[in-house]
C-alpha cells in the first residue's frame, strides 16, 4: 500500500466487514459507502448479524490493498466486482433496477 492514504476518512474509522473475509475465506466483492458516511466491505453473499464485525478502515485496506480503488466512492453509492481481479462496477444504492445488488446491500449488517 502506498504511503499516501487515499480515503478522506481516517484510517481508524470503524467499518463493517465479515469474519470470513478477514480470515481469508472470502474476498471483498461489495463495498457500500452509506449516506451517513459509514463503510461496509462485504463479499456479496448472504450475511447474518453473527457474520459481521467491526474493524478499522486502515486494517481492512491493509488486508486487501485493492480497496484503494474505491476510496473516492461517493456517499450513498456501492461498488461491486466479480472477483479481486475484476474491475469495480459503481452504482447508486438507491437504484432499484441494478440486478438486486442494492436491495441486498440495504438489508446487510
Amino acid at each position: 500500500m502506498s504511503d499516501r492514504w487515499p480515503f478522506s476518512d481516517d484510517k481508524t474509522l470503524p467499518v463493517i466487514s465479515l469474519k470470513r473475509i478477514l480470515l481469508g475465506e472470502s474476498d471483498v466483492r461489495l463495498v457500500i459507502h452509506d449516506e451517513e458516511g459509514g463503510w461496509q466491505f462485504l463479499d456479496g453473499n448472504d450475511v447474518t448479524e453473527d457474520d459481521a464485525g467491526m474493524i478499522e478502515l486502515g486494517e481492512v485496506v491493509e488486508h486487501d490493498p485493492t480497496l484503494v480503488e474505491v476510496a473516492a466512492l461517493p456517499l450513498g453509492f456501492f461498488a461491486i466486482r466479480e472477483s479481486v481481479d475484476s474491475p469495480w462496477q459503481v452504482g447508486w444504492a438507491g437504484d432499484e433496477d441494478d440486478e438486486g445488488e442494492d436491495g441486498e446491500a440495504d438489508g446487510e449488517a
